[in-house]
Formats: C-alpha cells, sequence, structure tokens
C-alpha cells in the first residue's frame, strides 16, 4: 500500500524559461509504468510559486495543497485536497501554487 502524502519523491530541476515567481521547487515519484514508453503514473509535488506548463494526457488527484491553474483557452480553476481533474495533451497551462501541492496522477504522450 502507497500512502500519497508520505511517499518519498525525488527533487528535479525546473526549467529557468518555464520560472515566473518565486522559487517552486518541483518532486516525483514515478510509480508505475515509464515516460519512455509513453504511459506512466506517480506523484508529483509542486511548492509556492509559479510556472508555466505544457500538459499531457492526465488524470490528477490532489491530495494536499491549494494552486490556481490558468489554462491558455482562458479557463482557470480552484485545486486543493480530494479535487480530481483531466488534463488535455498540449494544454498550455500557468500553475500558481499557494500552498504545497502534491496530487497522484496518471499520464500518456
Amino acid at each position: 500500500m502507497i500512502d500519497p502524502l508520505r511517499e518519498p519523491v525525488r527533487e528535479y530541476a525546473v526549467d529557468p524559461c518555464r520560472l515566473l515567481e518565486g522559487k517552486p521547487r518541483a518532486s516525483a515519484a514515478v510509480l508505475w509504468g515509464d515516460p519512455e514508453e509513453h504511459a506512466w503514473g506517480g506523484i508529483w509535488e509542486l511548492t509556492e510559486g509559479t510556472i508555466d506548463d505544457v500538459e499531457a494526457d492526465e488524470i490528477v488527484h490532489v491530495v494536499c495543497g491549494h494552486a490556481t491553474v490558468s489554462f491558455s483557452d482562458g479557463e482557470t480553476v480552484e485545486l486543493q485536497a480530494g479535487d480530481l481533474f483531466v488534463l488535455s495533451p498540449g494544454q498550455k497551462s500557468r500553475w500558481q501554487v499557494h500552498k504545497r501541492f502534491r496530487a497522484v496522477f496518471a499520464a500518456r504522450r
């Protein structure tokens, strides 16, 4: 059994071109699949700050934190623990994390 709040994650570098505000740190743990094989899932975490991103085809369940996500089509969503949402491949987004954000995800390219 995996506890998504306590599962260890590894920090990775956020591309400086994507950083917009603050010094957010990104971390993840791949729990199944392989990004090189175009399907994977695991845990993703981002600390406070703002970044730009381009999404994969994903389903995400928020386990803690609070973020505002704005999309290039004008839609904006507030996300917090318990929320489940879907991201479309190629969708451009801006993540503003207000409180350390952690989610369980499944993705494919």
